[in-house]
């Protein structure tokens, strides 16, 4: 019986070793690949939701100095449709405020930033906000006047 098994060379059993070692560094590749896609997608929820939270955190802060106060009267002239804020008119200000906190001296941004501690720290109902401009309306009739895009 052993007349007939056909005897493996040394050649032979290194290259079915090989090929075992060549399969498994293949499934290797795919295992490394699937747990990097999953790496990244867990670093791309997690920027996420610190995006998100700042953003909430953003939107506070404009709610606190009542600039949530600044929306439209009519849905027909409103910036963005999903929502009555006065977007043109905050995202001037907000530009505006960025342009001059750009050149601030830094006694300027001390100022600021002490005003801005001492409101944080006032109970919500006895901040003193600053009253809605009255002149909106006429900010209205200046959005119906321009041509819809």
């Amino acid at each position: 019986m052993s007349d007939t098994k056909i005897k493996r060379t040394k050649v032979e059993i290194q290259k079915e070793a090989l090929a075992k070692l060549e399969s498994e560094a293949a499934d290797k590749r795919k295992q490394i690949a699937i747990l990097e896609a999953r790496q990244k997608k867990a670093v791309e929820i997690k920027q996420r939701a610190l995006d998100e939270r700042l953003k909430i955190h953003s939107g506070g802060m404009v709610h606190m100095v009542g600039l949530h106060r600044y929306v439209y009267s009519d849905v027909e002239v409103r910036d963005n449709p999903q929502d009555a804020l006065i977007a043109n008119l905050l995202v001037g200000c907000l530009l505006k405020l960025s342009l001059d906190l750009e050149s601030a001296s830094i006694d300027d941004l001390k100022r600021l930033w002490n005003a801005g501690r001492e409101f944080r720290k006032q109970q919500q109902s006895d901040r003193q906000l600053a009253g809605v401009n009255p002149h909106l309306s006429e900010l209205d009739e200046l959005a119906k006047s321009l041509p819809k895009p």
